[in-house]
């Protein structure tokens, strides 16, 4: 039988998993490298190991990452840490233009009894390979 070792039991040193997405388009190099920098400014964030962000996926509607941070004081509170880190990224990425995005989701109707009338009064947007218009909402 194999035991899990709790690494941080006893020792105050606890990293921090924090997880947060880019827009598609936003060069993943550079918002790897704004993370870590912000991050690293937040006061309660060990310098040693430094943070460190990884790309974690590819996601409906942003691309994914996670950065990871260590503390040494937890019985500090670790949410606030979070929420500090969260808002250094925010503040970052305000400043260079990259966008923190929200989910976004295109309608197709092909067909919707009683809805006739009213798709057929929006005009088609792109044509699609059936040949029939959408409407977009």
């Amino acid at each position: 039988m194999n035991g899990v070792e709790n690494w941080s039991h006893g020792d105050k040193l606890v990293r921090l998993k924090i997880p947060f997405g880019v827009a598609y388009g936003t060069d993943p190099h550079r918002a790897i490298a704004l993370v870590e920098a912000a991050a690293a400014g937040s006061p309660r964030v060990m310098a040693e190991p430094p943070p460190l962000c990884h790309l974690t996926g590819f996601g409906d509607s942003s691309v994914d990452f996670e950065v990871r941070v260590w503390i040494n004081d937890p019985q500090n509170g670790i949410i606030n840490v979070k929420g500090k880190v969260l808002l250094a990224i925010w503040d970052a990425f305000q400043r260079e233009g990259i966008e923190i995005p929200f989910p976004q989701r295109d309608l197709h109707i092909r067909s919707a009894p009683g809805l006739e009338p009213l798709v057929e009064r929006v005009p088609a947007r792109a044509p699609h390979a059936e040949g029939a218009g959408a409407a977009r909402g």
